[in-house]
């Protein structure tokens, strides 16, 4: 009441608009009308009705009804307002079956949605899975070609090895972790790439990862090489004394002792024993490929045993040459002393399979016996790999045998490899062979065409010039080599027509301009060889070491490079 008499005019007039707006929603909700049509009015309504807010009353109707059943008006009002209510909430079931309706019809769509996705996401990942199998298989078959053309990659090799078939015929198996020997840092790192790829199929983890490691240590070791090792000689020493010849088990109780002693304290010399920790993952890995190695071979030994064959070649291809036991630890560890102090070998090309013979005219084809030409094919092979060697022949006791010319010529040979194979301050082994795709010969018809051996060096030095001599020192800080010069030596000991030498040609590289091939032609029944060179001008004076002959099959290039003296 107090509120009335202090209230404004406008407070009023809005306080009886809210009361009767109140009342009429009271009427309408009374009339049976819900909040969807309460904002309709006399004049704003879809259904052009001008008495809309008036109720409607059947007059008629109520007469009809009360004189057929004999019902006052206030009793047929209440009946009406009754069924409005049952009307009012049949429409509300109806309201709610719909709207569930609908919300089942658009489960049905998400449910049918996701169950096409999970389907496609199924079918892409078998296709994924099948692409994947498919790259595998293609990889496989890329290696099984370069294998069998004789331009096998190092991952080649390692890849034949994981997949060999224990039962099938092939008797020689090599440990895995000789592929990297004479590798360059440049083929490592090819090779690093390529384990990482099948790495990452899941295929033979173990074997990948022990392989990555070694890789890893290995161009880790040649990089040390090339700047200068970081380890002292005597450390290297101690490291390989104390881990050659130990068992995977004995590495791994090494490496729970070097633990212990890292975690006492004390004095101890803690370079000393981080360094003999972080060459101990690479003696397990070596350990462990050499077990796997070992189970390998054993499987493979009693198959051959049990049908009968003759292991011996399998063991002899895989038995250890006459060396201290930590021979091949110095190698992995890359001990400059015992490389230095190795002798030099002869390093040849792939061999290629097949039998070496001396070629067979057509009139004598027909009367030869194919299992004697076999023999003879065999014994020819080997007594030409014998005088290759430089190896003096015994003869077999075999009436009326006369050596052969080359046989005669072997102690000559041998002296002239020993010349050929002097090795020089600076030289490297250069086995870098550049593979001749799509070379048809005349003669492929009448022999079969085979790649010669070859040994060859590549000689490295430093060059003293102005900004060497500047920022660099011959003992503590030398700088780094540059190639200085090359020396092929081509073996052509079946070639046919001797009257004509071999030839060599250079032939330049498209996209790179600093680099060139030099190519070996010589004639039947030996096919071409190239090799990728550095491209710089020769010195083809014999004072500075220049040589082109053909002296008793063997093909001698031996050329350095031409120095630039800038004077002002």
């Amino acid at each position: 009441m107090a509120m009335k008499i202090t209230e404004t005019a406008e407070e009023k007039r809005a306080r009886r608009l809210a009361k009767k707006e109140m009342k009429e929603q009271g009427r309408r909700r009374n009339m049976g009308w819900d909040d969807e049509h309460a904002g309709y009015t006399n004049t704003d309504n879809p259904f052009g009705d001008s008495r809309l807010l008036e109720k409607f009353t059947w007059g008629k109707k109520m007469e009809k009804d009360s004189q057929m059943k004999g019902l006052t008006a206030e009793e047929i009002m209440a009946s009406d307002a009754r069924r409005l209510e049952e009307n009012k909430h049949e429409l509300a079931k109806v309201k709610e079956r719909r709207i569930q309706r609908e919300k089942d019809i658009e489960d049905r769509e998400k449910l049918r949605e996701l169950e096409a996705r999970e389907a496609m996401s199924s079918e892409l990942d078998h296709y994924a899975e099948k692409e994947e199998e498919f790259y595998v298989e293609q990889a496989k078959m890329r290696s099984m070609i370069r294998i069998e053309s004789g331009r096998p990659k190092p991952i080649d090799l390692l890849v034949k090895y994981i997949t060999v078939d224990i039962d099938s015929d092939e008797a020689t198996i090599a440990e895995p972790y000789l592929v990297f020997q004479g590798l360059s840092l440049k083929d490592l790192d090819d090779l690093d790439a390529d384990i990482e790829v099948y790495l990452g199929i899941g295929n033979d983890i173990d074997f990948w990862r022990d392989m990555l490691v070694l890789c890893k240590y290995e161009m880790d070791t040649l990089a040390q090489k090339q700047k200068g090792s970081n380890i002292n000689d005597s450390v290297r020493q101690e490291i390989m004394k104390v881990m050659s010849g130990k068992s995977l088990r004995e590495l791994k109780q090494l490496e729970t002792q070097i633990a212990q002693k890292l975690s006492q304290g004390g004095v101890v010399d803690v370079a000393f024993w981080e360094s003999l920790r972080e060459h101990l993952d690479v003696y397990k890995a070596k350990a462990r490929l050499a077990e796997m190695h070992a189970t390998v071979l054993a499987k493979k030994l009693d198959r051959l045993q049990s049908m009968g064959q003759d292991g011996a070649e399998l063991i002899a291809s895989n038995a250890p040459e006459e060396a201290p036991p930590a021979e091949n630890d110095e190698d992995l560890l890359g001990d400059e002393e015992a490389e230095d102090e190795e002798e030099p070998g002869v390093v040849y090309g792939p061999e290629v399979e097949g039998i070496y013979s001396l070629p067979v005219t057509d009139d004598e084809q027909d009367a030869i016996d194919p299992e004697t030409e076999e023999e003879a094919w065999e014994k020819e092979r080997h007594k030409q790999m014998a005088i290759r060697l430089g190896i003096r022949l015994e003869e077999e006791a075999v009436a009326g045998e006369v050596p052969s010319g080359d046989a005669q010529k072997a102690p000559e040979t041998d002296e002239f490899m020993k010349t050929s194979t002097h090795v020089e301050e600076g030289d490297l082994i250069f086995n870098a062979e550049m593979p001749i795709s799509g070379e048809t010969y005349d003669w492929s018809d009448k022999y079969r065409p085979r790649k010669p051996r070859f040994f060859s060096r590549v000689h490295t030095g430093f060059e003293w010039n102005k900004y060497n001599q500047t920022h660099y020192d011959s003992r503590e800080n030398p700088p780094p080599k540059i190639v200085q010069g090359y020396k092929f030596n081509v073996f052509y000991p079946d070639l046919l027509d001797r009257s004509k030498a071999p030839t060599y040609k250079l032939i330049p590289i498209p996209d790179e301009p600093d680099f060139c091939i030099i190519r070996f032609s010589a004639g039947p029944p030996y096919e071409d060889i190239a090799f990728k060179v550095v491209k710089r001008e020769w010195e083809y004076s014999h004072k500075r070491g220049f040589k082109c002959q053909f002296d008793r099959g063997i093909f001698q290039v031996w050329f350095h490079f031409r120095r630039n003296r800038y004077r002002k």
